[in-house]
Formats: structure tokens, C-alpha cells, sequence
């Protein structure tokens, strides 16, 4: 029976049992018929009826800028403070504060929406002390939810950035700006489409909110669970094989999540106590599921939401970002997989036994049309259509795909949960867009960002190479303890400025402070990935974010390579690509020794040293430095060759 012929007749049986499945799932709930029941099941509504307003308005056109941010943004708040309320027993002043703080977000956005309508008429009118009131209150609210959701760190960003704007005629040399009255700074982080409902909520109450709605539906759909089992099926034999299983795993799952900790949670659950299992070390195995996962914020076709944000700010398409960012991120899994297969060369360790690993027949044959829709929608992008109507006909086709198995048939229940889980999964995002739109904000008005730009180009004299160094430098400080959205926002307005100024094309400069706020997820001591992992792994978060930084030491020297080599993110001829690549490839694999003590066989330290300047060599540009390191790879390349023949013949006789 074909795949069609089966989808077709499951149809008719399996809408009596979906019928009967959601009437269940209604049923469950609110039974027992509880407060916290009915509570629970109002805000199961309210999340899937949010995510379903906006895959209409994929459909049908969003609606003016500031009812299309402000729905997403009332609802996130309203979620975020009602959620712990159904479940588990609170104290009674907790349930009231939260209770008021739902409140009061929806209040206050509601009085801001009525307010902002009216301008449209009028636009010179002024807010009264009553909306201003309610701007305030509002931003207290979303600092309050960015503290719960985020820590402390971004609050306290925003707030010496406040308090920056509104004493800045009191500050010394370089950081004086004229200052901004109370009523100038909140009419404008909360009473206008700047700040708060500023772009940067804009792009997640459009395009990050439909690519999130999309991988969910994907990932309901089974094939998070085919991209975990092929590359298992077709390497876990190998030497190193549940490592570089993760690897590839990753790789394919990061296509269409975008988000290091989702990575973790789904792949890691698999993959980690299978490399265990093979002999790999907790620390490694969890390390290697770290740093694999984080590169899917950097791994196109989904990368994460900042990079949706990065066409925005550049006004450039996203597939050219997208497609800026492909070489960059293979080379980086490249480098990995060598890591994994050097670490196996070294202890021995072999692959798991054919005989329990699945049928590489089998598992294409259960779930290669899972791919289908995640094909469909980067044809669409290549195309042209717009990113928002691509997702939703991504979503659209996963839906009618999914029928074709029963196994992941996916219902109005499914659908439902689908929904919702898009809207719960969009908090944080939300919440981090909202707060940064008020730092954001408060950087322009004050030109602190000018400032910090002009002050490093000046420590750095001229010199690019010293310039990147610091810049890699404040993004990875900057980045503690901030989501990559966020941090790559901070980073764009404050040294984007200093780095084009020296010359860097703007897509190479803002993919550098991406990569560099990407790896906050695995860089010590805040390392989200890291803490994800450890409890899987078994290990301390800690040492697992360390090792996960040395194995991920091709992603730190990454943006290096493309500012210096712009070929490699398809900034040159189809030559330059190439001959960029011949180069680069090389460079990487000797980077990985270096770091490893493998290449071709085990290194000494002189031998390592050597590696070194080779791969400095083959990522500088100067053509001879290029040939003479190329040179050096291959001697030692065929060194080692030559050496380990040598003492095989002398083993026989």
C-alpha cells in the first residue's frame, strides 16, 4: 500500500478518534471543575488563540504597528503572570501580586493602544499625566517580567541606560548628552511606537513568532525525532559514532530551531547517554551536545530570532543573511566533527553494534516527507515570498503531511497544543524584545553608542585586528547573562558603528557580533546550553561550558576569518568562494589540531606549534603566506603518514 493510499484511508477512522481525543483533552483540562482548572483552560486559549491571530495575520495582512505588538505583548504578560497561578498552591500575597500584574500590563497597554489611535488624528496632542502614568507602570511591568524571566542583568542595563538619559547634562567629557526630562523618557519608551513598541517587538510580533509557530509544528509533526534517528542509523557504527551522531544531529535539528537550549533538550536526551554509553566522559558528551546545539542560532536555514532582527536593522532580505551565514556554519559542525572523531582515535572508543541501531531503510522510509515542508518554505524564501507567508504554508503543508503516518497525524488536539505551545515558547522572546527596545531606545536618543564607537576605534589606533580583539572582547563580556537577541542588540547599536567605520562591510560586522552573542549560551560562567545539558550529562554545568568553549574555539576565531576573508560569506566572485574554501577548510582542520593534539595521528607540542602557523597562514590573506601554509599542512599531513607506514613495517618485522 503506498504512503498516499494509506494517509488517505487513516482519514475517515482517524476523525472519530480525534473527535473523541479532544473532547478528552477539554475535559482534562478543567476535571476536577477547579478554579485552577477553569484558569489553566482560559489560559490554554488565550496562548493558542494568540499564535492563531497571527498565522491570520500571515494570511491576510498585520494590522497597524502598534495593535500587531501590542496584542503579542499583553498576552505574553498576561501568561507570564497567570501561569504559575494553575498550578501548585502560592501564598496569598503572591497570587494577589501576580494577579494585579496581569492587570495592570493589560490595563496600561490597553490605555496606551486607546491613546496612541487617537494621535493618528492629532498629531501634535501630548499625553495627559493619566497615560503617562500607565506608560510608567507598564515599563515597570516589563522590567518586572524581564527579571523573572531573564535575571537581573538585562534590568539593570536598562536602568543605568534610564538614569544615563535622564542625568547625562551632569556627566564629564565624552558621556555628556543634554539630558531628557521624566515625561520625554517615558512618552517615548512606552507611548509611541519607539522603545517598547519600538521594531524590535515589531519583528517578533511577525516574523520570529510565525519561524517558532513553524518548528513546533514540525517538531509535533516527528521529524525533531528523524533527524535524531538518521544520522544514528547512519553513523552510530562508526568509530566515535553516538558523538558524531549528535553532532550531525544537532546540525539537522539546529536547521529549524534556532534556539541552543531547545537543541539540548531535544537532541541531548538521546545522544548524551548514548556517548556515555560508548565511553565518552560526561563532561564531553554534554560538552559536545553543548557546543553542537548552540550552533543552531548560526546555522541557516532557521538561525535564531536575532538574525531575523539583523535584516531588519541591515534592511536586507534574510535569505541573504541566511545564506551569508551557510559556510560559516558548516565549517563550524566541520570542526566539530573532527573534534569528536579525534577524541575517539585517542581513547579507543569504537561505534554501537549495528544490530542496535535502527534501519537506515526503515527511518526514511517512516519520515523522509517530514522534510517536505522545511524544503517547500526555503524554495518560497529563494523566491521572494515573504518570510511570514513562507512559515505559515511550511506549517500548512506539515499539517497535511503529518497524516500521512499515523503515528504523528496531527489533529485539532495536536494543533492545539501547537498553538499554545508557540505562544508559551514566545515569552521569553517577547519579553527580551520588549525590555531591549527600551535600551535600544535610550542608546539613540543619548548617542552613547557614537560615543563608545568613536572611543574604540580610537584605543584601537587604526588598527582592525586590535579593533576586533576589543570588540570580541565587550560582546563577550556584554553577553553574560543576556539572551543572544538581546545581546546582539546591545552589541549592534554600541560597536556596529566603530566596526563599519573601519571598513568592515555591515553584514560581516553584524554576523561578528552574532557569532559573539551566540556563544554566550556556552561561554562560562552563564551558559545556558551548559546548565541544559549537566543535569543529562551528569556533570558540573561548569566544566562542561569550559570544555564546551576550548572544542569550540572555530567559532571564537570564526568571525575573524570572514571579516578577513568576506569570500566565505559570499561577499566576492564564485572564484573567490572557492579559492576562500580550498583555504579555509584546511585552516579549520588545523585549528582542530592545535586544539586536539590530533591530525593524521597524535602531535607534539612543536608539531602543534606548527599547526598553528599554518592555519594563521591559510586564513591570512596575503597569497604567499596562503601557499606556504597549504605547504606546511600537507608536509606534516604526509609526515605523519609517512612516519606511521615507517613504523608499521618495522612492527613486522
Amino acid at each position: 500500500m503506498s504512503l498516499l493510499q494509506q494517509g488517505v484511508r487513516g482519514v475517515g477512522t482517524a476523525a472519530v478518534e480525534e473527535y473523541r481525543t479532544v473532547t478528552g483533552a477539554i475535559v482534562k483540562e478543567i476535571w476536577p471543575l477547579t478554579p485552577q482548572g477553569l484558569l489553566r483552560l482560559f489560559l490554554a486559549v488565550i496562548a493558542a488563540g494568540t499564535a492563531a491571530l497571527y498565522m491570520y495575520t500571515a494570511y491576510a495582512g498585520v494590522f497597524m504597528p502598534i495593535i500587531q505588538r501590542s496584542i503579542l505583548l499583553a498576552s505574553t504578560l498576561v501568561l507570564l503572570f497567570l501561569t504559575p497561578l494553575s498550578f501548585g498552591k502560592l501564598s496569598r500575597s503572591r497570587i494577589v501580586v501576580n494577579s494585579l500584574l496581569a492587570i495592570g500590563a493589560a490595563a496600561s497597554i490597553f490605555i496606551v493602544v486607546q491613546f496612541y489611535s487617537t494621535i493618528g488624528a492629532k498629531a501634535l496632542l501630548r499625553p495627559g499625566l493619566f497615560t503617562l502614568i500607565a506608560g510608567g507602570v507598564l515599563m515597570l511591568i516589563v522590567a518586572e517580567a524581564t527579571r523573572r524571566m531573564l535575571g537581573w542583568s538585562l534590568v539593570v542595563c536598562t536602568a543605568i541606560a534610564f538614569l544615563y538619559a535622564y542625568f547625562g547634562k551632569h556627566m564629564p567629557g565624552p558621556l555628556y548628552n543634554p539630558g531628557f526630562s521624566l515625561y520625554s523618557l517615558v512618552s517615548y519608551s512606552s507611548i509611541s511606537i519607539s522603545g517598547i513598541f519600538g521594531p524590535v517587538l515589531d519583528v517578533a510580533a511577525g516574523v520570529i513568532l510565525m519561524f517558532m509557530a513553524m518548528s513546533i509544528f514540525l517538531q509535533a509533526s516527528g521529524l525533531d525525532i528523524f533527524f535524531t534517528q538518521l544520522p544514528t542509523a547512519l553513523m552510530g557504527w562508526v568509530r566515535g559514532g553516538p558523538a558524531k551522531t549528535a553532532v550531525v544531529g544537532s546540525t539537522l535539528f539546529g536547521t529549524i530551531s534556532g534556539s541552543a537550549v531547545a537543541n539540548v533538550a531535544a537532541v541531548g536526551m538521546f545522544t548524551i547517554p548514548l556517548m556515555k554509553k560508548t565511553g565518552y566522559s560526561g563532561r564531553f558528551a554534554g560538552a559536545i551536545e553543548t557546543a553542537a546545539s548552540s550552533g543552531g542560532q548560526i546555522m541557516p536555514p532557521v538561525m535564531g530570532a536575532a538574525a531575523f532582527i539583523m535584516a531588519d536593522i541591515l534592511g536586507i532580505p534574510y535569505v541573504t543573511i541566511a545564506a551569508a551565514a551557510l559556510f560559516p556554519g558548516l565549517l563550524y559542525y566541520f570542526s566539530l566533527f573532527l573534534v569528536v572523531d579525534a577524541e575517539a582515535v585517542k581513547h579507543g572508543f569504537k561505534g554501537v553494534p549495528r544490530s542496535e541501531l535502527p534501519s537506515v531503510k526503515k527511518v526514511l522510509a517512516d519520515g523522509w516527507y517530514l522534510v517536505i515542508p522545511l524544503v517547500v518554505m526555503i524554495f518560497m524564501i529563494v523566491e521572494e515570498y515573504s518570510l511570514m507567508r513562507s512559515a505559515l504554508f511550511a506549517i500548512v503543508l506539515t499539517i497535511i503531511m503529518s497524516w500521512f503516518r499515523r503515528g504523528h497525524r496531527m489533529g485539532p488536539v495536536a494543533i492545539f497544543k501547537a498553538l499554545r505551545q508557540t505562544s508559551m515558547t514566545m515569552i521569553m522572546v517577547v519579553v527580551a524584545c520588549a525590555i531591549t527596545g527600551m535600551l535600544v531606545g535610550f542608546i539613540e536618543r543619548t548617542g552613547i553608542g557614537l560615543s563608545l564607537s568613536l572611543l574604540l576605534v580610537q584605543l584601537s589606533q587604526g588598527n582592525l585586528f586590535l579593533l576586533l580583539v576589543l570588540s570580541m572582547l565587550v560582546s563577550l563580556i556584554a553577553g553574560l547573562g543576556l539572551p543572544t537577541t538581546a545581546s546582539y542588540l546591545f552589541l549592534a547599536y554600541l560597536i556596529g558603528p566603530a566596526l563599519i567605520q573601519m571598513g568592515v562591510p555591515p553584514i560581516s560586522a553584524h554576523l561578528f557580533l552574532l557569532y559573539y552573542a551566540a556563544l554566550s549560551a556556552i561561554t562560562p560562567p552563564n551558559a545556558p546550553s551548559a546548565f541544559a545539558a549537566a543535569p543529562v550529562a551528569g556533570e558540573d554545568p561548569t566544566r562542561i561550558g569550559i570544555t564546551a568553549s576550548i572544542i569550540s574555539i572555530s567559532a571564537y576565531l570564526m568571525p575573524f576569518i570572514f571579516v578577513y576573508n568576506p569570500a566565505l560569506i559570499l561577499q566576492g566572485s564564485a572564484f573567490d568562494i572557492i579559492l576562500t574554501l580550498l583555504f579555509i577548510i584546511p585552516a579549520v582542520w588545523a585549528i582542530v589540531g592545535v586544539v586536539t593534539g590530533q591530525f593524521l595521528g597524535e602531535r607534539n607540542i612543536p608539531e602543534r606549534l606548527l599547526l598553528a602557523v599554518a592555519a594563521l597562514s591559510l586564513i591570512y590573506t596575503f597569497v604567499p603566506f596562503r601557499i606556504a601554509g597549504l605547504l606546511l599542512v600537507s608536509f606534516l599531513a604526509l609526515r605523519r603518514r609517512r612516519s606511521v607506514k615507517v613504523s608499521e613495517a618495522s612492527g613486522a618485522s
